[in-house]
This record gives C-alpha cells, sequence and structure tokens, in this order.
C-alpha cells in the first residue's frame, strides 16, 4: 500500500526525527510504500514583525515573565540556521525517505489527498496535543476527502494526561476519529482519554523506535564511521534544573565516572555560532551505546 505518514515537525529533535525514521522503516519492511508528509515550521510575514515586538514588551514589561524567546519568531534571531542544522538537517535528508515537498501552510495540505494514497497513518509523537501542534485539525485527516481511504494512527501522544482540548475541538475531531479505521496511542493515560472523550477503543502500543532493533541503529553508526565517546555517564537531560545537575554531578562523583553529553552544548542565540550547532543524529544515538550509565529526562532518551 502507499501511505501517508503525517507526524510533528521535527524542530532539530532527535526522538522526533528517530520514531518517524522507524515508523517509515518499519513499514518498508512489511513491503508497504510510505511517504512522509513534510511538516515544517510555519511561514512567519515579516509584516507581522511589529505585532511580535510589541508582544515581547508587553510579555517582558507587563506580565514580568522573563522567558520571553518563542515571542520573536526563531528567523529573527538565527540568521545562521543552515549551519546551526546541517547536521539534523542531514539525517532528515539522507535517511528520512521519501518525502513530500515541504508541506509550510493550511494551504499545502489541499494537494496531499491528490497524491493516490491507500492509506494515512498520523503518530508519533504528541502530534495529538493541540497546544503544541499546530496542524491538530490535519492531524484527524479532515484533508482526506476520499471516502474508502484508510485513516490509521499509530502511537499518537496526547501529551499531557489531562483533557487539553475546548469543548469545540472536542466535539470536532470526535466526529473526525470516527473514520478511522483502527485507533493505537503511545501511552497507557492516552487509551483512556480517547475513551472518555471520544468513545473510541485505542491499544497501547510500542513507540515506532522500538519497532527496529538495536542492529538496524548500529547499522547506521557504521556508515557514518561515527567515533567512541569519551566518557561512561552519558547526560541527555533537556530541562536543565538545579536538582536534575545535581543529580548527575553527584552520580559521577559517587561511582567516579566522566560524564558527557550527546545534545547541542546551548541553544542560547548569543552565543558562539560553533556551540549552537546540533551533533550528528547517528553520533547522538551512538552516545547510548557507548553509555554505561544515562540520566535523562526524555521520554526517547528512556527508550534508548
Amino acid at each position: 500500500m502507499k501511505i501517508a505518514v503525517l507526524t510533528m515537525n521535527f524542530n532539530n529533535n532527535y526522538g522526533g526525527m528517530l520514531q518517524a525514521y522507524g515508523l517509515m522503516e518499519s513499514l518498508k519492511k512489511l513491503g508497504h510504500e510510505p511517504e512522509l508528509l513534510f511538516v515544517q515550521q510555519p511561514k512567519i510575514n515579516i509584516l507581522k514583525l511589529p505585532l511580535y515586538i510589541i508582544k515581547n514588551f508587553v510579555y517582558k514589561y507587563v506580565l514580568n515573565k522573563k522567558n520571553i524567546n518563542y515571542i520573536i519568531p526563531d528567523w529573527f534571531y538565527t540568521k545562521d540556521k543552515a549551519l546551526i542544522e546541517k547536521n539534523t538537517n542531514y539525517f532528515i535528508e539522507k535517511y528520512i525517505n521519501p518525502k513530500t515537498e515541504k508541506i509550510f501552510t493550511k494551504k499545502d495540505f489541499k494537494r496531499i489527498d491528490k497524491n493516490n494514497y491507500d492509506a494515512y497513518i498520523v503518530g508519533s509523537d504528541q502530534v495529538w496535543r493541540p497546544r503544541m501542534y499546530k496542524y491538530i485539525e490535519y492531524a484527524f485527516f479532515n484533508f482526506v476527502k476520499k471516502s474508502n481511504a484508510v485513516l490509521l494512527s499509530y502511537a499518537p501522544s496526547f501529551g499531557v494526561e489531562s483533557w487539553d482540548y475546548t469543548t469545540e475541538e472536542t466535539k470536532r475531531y470526535k466526529t473526525q476519529i470516527k473514520r478511522f479505521k483502527a485507533i493505537s496511542i503511545r501511552e497507557d493515560s492516552g487509551v483512556d482519554l480517547c475513551k472518555k472523550h471520544f468513545e473510541m477503543n485505542a491499544k497501547h502500543v510500542l513507540d515506532p523506535t522500538m519497532l527496529l532493533t538495536v542492529d538496524d541503529y548500529r547499522k547506521g553508526i557504521l556508515q557514518e564511521n561515527e567515533p567512541l565517546h569519551h566518557g561512561e555517564l552519558l547526560t541527555y537531560i533537556l530541562d536543565k534544573t538545579e536538582e536534575k545537575l545535581y543529580l548527575k554531578d553527584f552520580i559521577s562523583s559517587k561511582l567516579n565516572l566522566e560524564s558527557f553529553d550527546v545534545n547541542v552544548k546551548t541553544t542560547n542565540r548569543n552565543a558562539p555560532l560553533q556551540d549552537k550547532i546540533y551533533p550528528t543524529v547517528t553520533s547522538w544515538i551512538k552516545g547510548f551505546d557507548d553509555a554505561k550509565y544515562v540520566v535523562t529526562d526524555s521520554f526517547h532518551g528512556c527508550v534508548f
């Protein structure tokens, strides 16, 4: 079958890239022809820049919110974006194939249904979290007009254990999800939410990264000739709180292990360019393979 795969836009997220890779490769192993719907960050109209600046001022000086980086669009700061993302883009271009032309806007989805797909799969990651995924209505395939199309979900996540949809959203997507032939969810809590709010039975399944074998991942490491990491305690911490950093240092000292990191050094826009470049995806994977111990607060960090 020719299958369209819809997931989150990647945003240099290692787990996000690898779950898409895992699902695509697993479908190929089953004899299907998957194609990724290549969703991108929405383009920002430069004419709207004054509005962003006003929002920035209100958040910082009126509401006294210091962490306001997300208010100003990334392109305003990252003129070196291509260099910063060169390694993650390399993985996407080489390993996650085939894929459609880039999808930037809701209008771009209109051409997707003309590609004669036999089936559509949405998943994994937080693609069913309305406050997280801009194209949430398309995550329930409202753009698919063919009545005989097979609609499926594989391991999407609601992202939270509480219900995050408005009454209107719940009603709308409850209608759309009834078109699905089968529904699976990444967490037990998601299965319960689906039953309670959509009145649909869902199956709890593995994240698609776990559909592949260790050898599948090591093949990529060998192909890219990734060097050995120096250290035995891998730290992959997304939210670097004081407590987590203390825990890392405590374990390193207690077990007498040298720690190393596989994530980007910093996302501070004012930092030196070299420190903002993301490591390769296969180097990230190899970090878990080389480590004796891992400290992580990441879902996919736990998986690997």
